[in-house]
């Protein structure tokens, strides 16, 4: 019954068009994407569900309309796909992840023009924070603020901090408000000039959405690949990581002090992201430091600073759970079973 409810816009959409397949990035759990699998159904037009992220399996809940194909990133997340979803496994292709092909390349960009880019200082050590999506964790700045502190009372080794500012901070619906957050993260470089680099992403605004530049994506491969190491709030930054065996340290606390005249409240507590089972299963590994405080951050970078191999080997695991099959060639494998699906 609820497979055969949606606007009819859907309907118009396949009068006006010869459709042979329509392919969606999830298994019609996200906006909208489950009144246009349910109107092909109606017309008996095959529907293909490529998941778009790592955690989606999990995360999601249960398909709005279930699709005749699924392309799941790994093993892993097939039996979560037949488990969770109820999908035939016969249904569900293992393809590996496209998002990832590039790291499998050589960079374009050498570590000398990464270096002078980001005016960053070839004797010092360099930190990379992924920050998260402000809707979700609101300790973004503070993070940074205390890392800067901490490498200016040498409580860090010597070491400089780059900072990813999250896509999310460009969010159309939430853009006015997180207005202040980017005068905050350019107070602190302000502040921190001497060992505190941001980079901002490129993008182009549209009506609806944002869209990112290529260079973004170059900026954080570069990011991911010369950095020293690498700090995130439960990122996939922790699976790109891995794949350039970078010492992985993970946030698992959010700050007490708030920066912002505008209560910008996280909208829950970190702790969901631990609990959740794609997490879990990453920290498993014990190829990630994760840390509940200040001290044990700072604890963690100094030790990822002197022995920077220490945990490659289970580091290694997660590439192997994570990544999937078809390493810099997902992509190439996806299109050609897209070909024959259709």
């Amino acid at each position: 019954l609820i497979e055969s409810r949606y606007p009819k816009y859907y309907k118009n959409l396949f009068e006006k068009y010869t459709i042979d397949l329509v392919i969606c990035t999830s298994l019609g759990t996200f906006t909208n994407d489950d009144f246009l699998m349910r109107a092909a159904k109606k017309k008996n037009i095959k529907t293909l569900g490529a998941m778009l992220s790592w955690d989606n399996s999990t995360t999601r809940g249960y398909p709005g309309c279930k699709p005749n194909y699924v392309f799941a990133w790994t093993d892993t997340m097939k039996n979560e796909i037949k488990t969770l979803s109820d999908i035939d496994g016969n249904k569900i292709y293992v393809t590996g992840s496209a998002q990832f092909d590039h790291y499998f390349s050589d960079l374009e960009v050498s570590k000398k023009d990464f270096m002078t880019k980001f005016k960053l200082n070839e004797k010092m050590n360099t930190l990379f924070f992924a920050t998260r999506g402000p809707n979700t964790y609101a300790s973004n700045a503070e993070i940074i603020r205390e890392i800067c502190n901490s490498i200016r009372n040498k409580e860090i080794l010597n070491s400089q901090l780059i900072v990813r500012i999250h896509p999310l901070h460009y969010s159309n619906d939430k853009f006015e408000k997180y207005k202040i957050l980017f005068k905050t993260y350019r107070d602190l470089e302000h502040e921190f000039n001497d060992i505190l680099r941001i980079n901002y992403p490129v993008f182009e605004n549209s009506d609806t959405n944002f869209f990112l530049k290529k260079e973004n994506s170059l900026d954080l491969h570069s990011l991911i690949k010369y950095s020293d190491v690498i700090i995130n709030v439960f990122s996939t930054v922790n699976i790109e990581g891995a794949i350039f065996d970078k010492p992985l340290i993970n946030i698992n606390y959010q700050k007490n002090t708030n920066f912002y005249n505008k209560n910008m409240k996280s909208r829950y507590d970190i702790n969901i992201d631990f609990k959740q089972d794609h997490n879990q299963r990453i920290l498993s590994t014990e190829g990630i430091v994760n840390c509940w405080n200040d001290k044990e951050l700072n604890n963690a970078i100094n030790e990822a600073i002197k022995y920077p191999k220490k945990l490659s080997e289970k580091r290694n695991k997660i590439i192997i759970n994570e990544v999937g099959p078809n390493k810099g060639n997902a992509a190439k494998t996806i299109s050609n079973l897209i070909q024959k699906l259709a």
